[in-house]
This record gives structure tokens, C-alpha cells and sequence, in this order.
């Protein structure tokens, strides 16, 4: 194993041990965490800070609104077509459905896992401008968390990404993302850690939706 590879699974296993949360027990299925039916929708907009200690503030023109507008069959298998409608004007449709334990999109992008496990540094090798680009995921399993947004409080099960971008033998860029489901309910709440070269947070916050 490398000596990049060493250190990127000792940052996602550091960055992961180091969240104080209750290991979630009751995990159930990936189908309870976002309800796929014609005609669901989800409501969000998004906040940013500079720095941990400052107040989060809305970012102007960050409405978005997503729906299941319709199912289609790709490849022989059923998946559910989903739009972001964003305040900007711009859209943005992809095709998801469920497999086994996951969430998956027609790429074959694992967007959340019921029963997650320790998925090693995979290569995006498309980025090729500033390096290498890794995501890894280092849930050993799903935690709990507590969310109070707009929309309501919901307890959470917390599915953590980690983007790695390494050129030249060398870590340029880490940043941690948390992306909070709710049984019943779907994606509430988006947080993410700056990197080494980020200097702000993010945050996308539920603020209403409608399950069939």
C-alpha cells in the first residue's frame, strides 16, 4: 500500500472517530432514507461562514428544488428521474434508484448506504488540471444526530464523504463532508469542512418538502 494511500485512510479514520455521536442501531433500509415516489419533493437553501466562530449567512440565490418527476428504465433497471431546480435558473437532472443496500445514480455513484462499510480512496481520473482526485468514505458505520432545521428536527443518520486531491506524491487539498439523512423524510442537512486551500464552510439546510 503507498504512502499517500497510508495517510488518506488515516485522515478519514481520524476525521471519523474524532465526531462525537451515538452509533445508530436502528439502521433499517436505504429505501427509509430517501423515499423514492413520483411527485416527492425537497426544498433547500444554502448558508456559509468564514470561520467556525462566525455567525452562518444565507447565500443569496441558493434556493433549490428538487423533485421525482418520473421513473424510466436504463440498462433493463427501473430508476427515478430527479431535478434540482436552482434559484439561478440552472437545472440539473439525474436518474437514482435503489440496489442492494445503497443509493445509487445511473454513473453508478454511491450516494448513501444503509449498511456503509470503510470504502477504500477510489480515482477520479477525469480531474487531471489540479492532480489527482480521491473520495473516500470512511463511515464504519452510520451515526446519529439530532437536526433542528426549517423544515423540523429530525434525527439524522450521518453519511460522511471525504474529497482528497493529491498531486506530486503530495496531499494539496482535504476537505469533509456530512450528509445527514432522515427516516421517512430524505437529505435534511449538508455540512461541509473547508479543505487546506477552502477557507469557508458550508451548510445546506432542508427548509420544507412533501413524501407521497
Amino acid at each position: 500500500m503507498s504512502k499517500i494511500l497510508l495517510l488518506m485512510l488515516g485522515m478519514g479514520m481520524v476525521g471519523f472517530s474524532a465526531c462525537d455521536k451515538t452509533k445508530l442501531e436502528d439502521i433499517g433500509t436505504q429505501e427509509d432514507y430517501y423515499p423514492l415516489s413520483i411527485g416527492n419533493y425537497w426544498v433547500y437553501e444554502s448558508y456559509a461562514r468564514n470561520e467556525p466562530q462566525m455567525e452562518w449567512d444565507l447565500v443569496l440565490n441558493s434556493g433549490d428544488s428538487t423533485y421525482i418527476t418520473k421513473d424510466t428504465v436504463i440498462n433493463s433497471l427501473l430508476y427515478y428521474k430527479r431535478l434540482s431546480a436552482r434559484e439561478t435558473g440552472a437545472l440539473v437532472i439525474d436518474y437514482i434508484r435503489y440496489e442492494n443496500d445503497e443509493l445509487v445514480n445511473s454513473l453508478g455513484d454511491k450516494l448513501f448506504s444503509a449498511n456503509p462499510s470503510f470504502v477504500a480512496p477510489a480515482l477520479d481520473t477525469s480531474v487531471t488540471n489540479t492532480g489527482n482526485y480521491y473520495a473516500i468514505t470512511p463511515s464504519l458505520g452510520l451515526t446519529e444526530e439530532l437536526l433542528t432545521v426549517e423544515a423540523g428536527t429530525f434525527t439524522c443518520a450521518d453519511w460522511i464523504l471525504s474529497n482528497i486531491w493529491v498531486q506530486n506524491d503530495s496531499i494539496i487539498q482535504a476537505s469533509q463532508q456530512h450528509n445527514y439523512y432522515a427516516k421517512g423524510i430524505g437529505f435534511v442537512q449538508m455540512n461541509t469542512n473547508p479543505g487546506l486551500m477552502i477557507h469557508s464552510y458550508g451548510q445546506k439546510k432542508l427548509k420544507t418538502y412533501h413524501i407521497n
